[in-house]
């Protein structure tokens, strides 16, 4: 997170991060991100490409 608070729910389980926080995601986890506020969220989101490669 860089700005904000965003809270991240997985297998029911509430996480809130807020700026500098972190989280890793599984492949095919099930989640779901909210903002709960009215405020404005940013974001870094980091994920790999299919099969480990970059298309050419």
């Amino acid at each position: 997170m860089l700005e904000g608070e965003m809270t991240v729910i997985i297998d029911g389980q509430e996480t809130v991060l807020k700026p500098m926080d972190s989280c890793r995601i599984a492949p095919n986890e099930v989640r779901k991100i909210e903002n709960r506020s009215n405020h404005v969220c940013k974001m870094i989101v980091v994920i790999p490409y299919p099969g480990g490669k970059r298309p050419e």
